[in-house]
C-alpha cells in the first residue's frame, strides 16, 4: 500500500490515478467499520484496482466518537465502468468520486509503515526464539499508530492475540476486525464485566473477587472468561503477593465459568533490565513458576518481558513476550540497538503553508519570545500542541525542511509553528517537514521536550490522520 499525492501515484509504471477521495461521513464506529469492509471487498471484486489505503479516523469535525472514512485507489479501470459506482454514487455529473489532490488537504499527518511494523513484529519473534509467542501491546490506540492499522498489519504478520489496557481498547480492537484473543493488562471494572463475557476479552485479574463475578455472568451467558493472573514482584502497582499467587490460581480452578490462561508480571524499569530490581523481579518470578509448576498449577501461558526483555534476558521470555515499544521500532534504550534490527513505524510530518520575509528585530509568536537578529525567512507549520507535538519544543526544537534542519523560531502554538528557514535558501511553499521520523529520530525530539518516545508517539492527536504507507 502507498500514501501518495496522485501526481506521483500517475508517475509509477503501470499506474493511472482515476480517483484521490476523502470520504467524510458521519459515522458512528460500527457503521464506519463496516462501510470499509464493503468498500474493501468491492475493490477486490469489481475490478476497480487496488486499494492505496483506507483507514477510519476518530473525532469527526471536532465530534468525538465520530468517524470519517477516507479512501484512496488507483486502478485502470474506470471507476464511471465499475460497478462500485452505481453502490456509491457521488454527486458530481458523472457518478465517479470527486478527485482531489492530497496536497490540498492539511498536511499534518502520521504516516505509519506496515512492513516497518510486520518486519519488527517477526525480527522480534525471532529475538524471543520459535518456542516463544509474542504478545503484542496495542494499548493508547497501538501507540498512537492506530488501532485499525496497526491491528491488521500485525495479524498479517502472523499476530495471533493482542494486549491493551482497557476493556473499552478491547472492544475497539474487536470493533475494527480483530478476533483472536485480546488480554487486558489493566484489569477491569464492575460496570464492564458484562461487555467483557460478551466480547471474549481476556481479562487480568489479581484478586478473587473479580474472578467471581465474570464467572457468575459467564455461566449465565453459557461462556467461559480466560483470566490472566498478575503478580506484583515490585512494581508496587498492581497485582498480587507472589505468596498468595499459588492459592489464588486454586481458587480460581474451582470457578465454573473461568479459566486461568496466563500468568504475568510487569518489571518497573522499561528502558532496562540490567538493574538490580529486574533482577530480582524476575527471580521472584521464576522461582514463583517453579512453585506453581512443582504444584500442578502452572498456567499455560506464562509472560513477563517487555520490550527490554525482550531484546536482552531470555530467562525473562517464559512462554510469550510483550513488546510494546520495540514493536513500533523504537529502542527501550541506545544501547539495545545491536540487539534487534527495528524501524520506526511512525513518521510524523507537515508542510509549510505560509513563507515570510522579516527584517531583523522582528518578534515572532505569542509573546515574540523569538526575535530575529538578521533578516530571515520565517515559515508556518500547521502543527502545533493540539496535535500532540509539545509546546516544550518552542524556540528549542528543529524540523526538518529538504534534509536540512530549520529551528523552531518562538513558541509552538495550538495549531501552528514556527519555524527559521533562512538557512534553507529553497524552502518553500508546499515542502514537507519531517516532525520525527527517518532524518530526525522520535529519542531526539523526545530528550528536547524533556520526555519520553513513548509519551510523544501517544499523543499524537486524534485529529491527526493515520496513513498507512
Amino acid at each position: 500500500m502507498y500514501d501518495l499525492d496522485p501526481i506521483t501515484l500517475a508517475q509509477l509504471p503501470g499506474v493511472e490515478v482515476v480517483a484521490w477521495h476523502d470520504l467524510f461521513v458521519d459515522f458512528d464506529r460500527d457503521s464506519a467499520v463496516r462501510y470499509r469492509e464493503t468498500l474493501e471487498e468491492a475493490c477486490d471484486t469489481d475490478g476497480i484496482g487496488r486499494c492505496v489505503w483506507l483507514a477510519i479516523h476518530d473525532d469527526l469535525h471536532g465530534v468525538a466518537g465520530r468517524y470519517s472514512l477516507q479512501l484512496s485507489f488507483t486502478t485502470s479501470t474506470l471507476w464511471a465502468n465499475s460497478a462500485l459506482s452505481s453502490r456509491y454514487p457521488s454527486s458530481n455529473q458523472r457518478g465517479t468520486l470527486r478527485m482531489s489532490a492530497q496536497n490540498q488537504a492539511r498536511p499534518t499527518i502520521a504516516e505509519i509503515d506496515g512492513r516497518a511494523l510486520a518486519a519488527n513484529f517477526k525480527e522480534l519473534a525471532r529475538v524471543a526464539g520459535p518456542e516463544v509467542g509474542v504478545l503484542p501491546v496495542v494499548k493508547s490506540d497501538a501507540y498512537g499508530h492506530g488501532f485499525a492499522l496497526v491491528g491488521r498489519f500485525l495479524r498479517e504478520a502472523g499476530a495471533d492475540r493482542f494486549g491493551v489496557a482497557t476493556t473499552q481498547e478491547g472492544l475497539d480492537l474487536r470493533a475494527v476486525g480483530v478476533a483472536g484473543p485480546i488480554v487486558v493488562l489493566g484489569g477491569v471494572y464492575p460496570a464492564e464485566y458484562e461487555r467483557v463475557v460478551e466480547a471474549r476479552l481476556a481479562p487480568v485479574v489479581w484478586e478473587a473477587e473479580t474472578a467471581v463475578a465474570l464467572a457468575a455472568i459467564a455461566r449465565e451467558a453459557g461462556r467461559v472468561v480466560p483470566l490472566h493472573v498478575k503478580v506484583d514482584t515490585g512494581m508496587s502497582r498492581l497485582g498480587a503477593a507472589p505468596a498468595d499467587a499459588p492459592e489464588l490460581i486454586e481458587t480460581l480452578r474451582g470457578l465454573d465459568g473461568v479459566t486461568t490462561e496466563g500468568l504475568l508480571t510487569h518489571f518497573c524499569n522499561a528502558e532496562s533490565v540490567e538493574g538490580v530490581e529486574t533482577q530480582q523481579q524476575l527471580g521472584k518470578f521464576t522461582e514463583l513458576v517453579r512453585v506453581l509448576e512443582a504444584r500442578d498449577l502452572r498456567p499455560p501461558l506464562v509472560h513477563a518481558a517487555n520490550s527490554a526483555a525482550t531484546l536482552s534476558t531470555p530467562a525473562a521470555h517464559f512462554d510469550s513476550v510483550r513488546p510494546g515499544l520495540a514493536l513500533y521500532g523504537v529502542y527501550p534504550s541506545t544501547a539495545m540497538r545491536a540487539r534487534a534490527d527495528l524501524r520506526p513505524a511512525m513518521r510524523f510530518v507537515s508542510g509549510i503553508v505560509a513563507i515570510r520575509s522579516v527584517p531583523s528585530g522582528t518578534g515572532v509568536g505569542y509573546g515574540a519570545t523569538f526575535v530575529t537578529e538578521r533578516p530571515s525567512r520565517i515559515a508556518t507549520v500547521p502543527v502545533g500542541y493540539a496535535d500532540g507535538y509539545p509546546r516544550r519544543l518552542s524556540n528549542r526544537g528543529q524540523m526538518i525542511v529538504r534534509a536540512q534542519r530549520a529551528p523552531i523560531a518562538g513558541r509552538v502554538c495550538m495549531d501552528h509553528t514556527m519555524i527559521d528557514v533562512t538557512d534553507v535558501p529553497a524552502a518553500s511553499v508546499g515542502d514537507q517537514v519531517e516532525l520525527w521520523g527517518d532524518v530526525l529520530p522520535i529519542d531526539e525530539v523526545a530528550t528536547l521536550a524533556e520526555t519520553i518516545s513513548y509519551e510523544l508517539l501517544v499523543r499524537v492527536g486524534a485529529r491527526v490522520p493515520r496513513l498507512a504507507i
